[in-house]
């Protein structure tokens, strides 16, 4: 059974987001639709050493409200933003074993848009590269490369998505589930699954006691030796 997901692009998410990843054979950047503002696709907390999570953001140009993601590009001042970043994740896990491979996937990443500020190029490099060092191997593409009819909207695109792939199965974060009719999916001969994340976890053991909300991968990175990734990327349940 093929099982695909479709997310937004977004720079260094959450652990589920790679939890996400790692359950379907085919992960699909969701990149051509409208663009959210003031939405996490180019931001997201850290907390390392200090008491209060620490928010970081990589500008993106305004543009129009009715801006596709696919036609967003970084904007000044994004190189400052990712010096600022680094400096950050420095500062915050310096007691941190692991606080370098978080700044060298910045760096990496850094490098990357310095020479190409498609918001979506530069995503999905930085996605590529996690999935890399996460050792997830399911394929990443892009939805805008699909034949998908423009008058679609919600689920009925998803389930284009499903159709034009040839996914038997639609696996989605489990925060999502009022967005979808599970009779509609069925249908068209698509089972539709919901993911619950797992990612207190990997801060339980470290004693994380502060009310937790999901942080950057960048965290994770930060504190789990690499041996004991497969580990916490297994630890979601995908519930049908």
């Amino acid at each position: 059974m093929k099982k695909i997901a479709v997310m937004q692009p977004y720079l260094f998410p959450y652990l589920g987001y790679f939890q996400l990843a790692n359950h379907v054979d085919e992960f699909w950047i969701y990149d051509c639709v409208q663009y959210i503002r003031r939405g996490w696709m180019n931001r997201n907390y850290v907390q390392g050493g200090s008491e209060n999570r620490r928010l970081f953001t990589i500008s993106v140009n305004k543009g129009h409200r009715e801006d596709r993601i696919n036609n967003k590009f970084l904007a000044d001042p994004f190189e400052e933003d990712f010096v600022k970043l680094i400096r950050l994740v420095e500062s915050e896990y310096r007691l941190f074993e692991f606080k370098d491979v978080a700044v060298s996937l910045i760096e990496d990443v850094a490098s990357f848009a310095s020479g190409n500020r498609d918001f979506v190029d530069v995503t999905m490099y930085s996605l590529e590269k996690l999935f890399n060092i996460l050792a997830i191997d399911t394929n990443i593409s892009r939805t805008s490369t699909l034949p998908i009819g423009k008058h679609e909207r919600g689920q009925e695109r998803i389930v284009s998505v499903c159709e034009e792939v040839g996914a038997e199965c639609y696996i989605n974060p489990a925060g999502g589930r009022s967005l979808y009719d599970n009779n509609l999916f069925a249908s068209k001969m698509i089972r539709l699954g919901f993911m619950h994340a797992n990612s207190l976890s990997y801060l339980e053991r470290d004693n994380f006691s502060r009310c937790f909300l999901p942080l950057s991968i960048l965290d994770f990175l930060a504190r789990i030796p690499p041996e004991d990734y497969p580990l916490f990327l297994e630890s979601a349940k995908i519930e049908f």
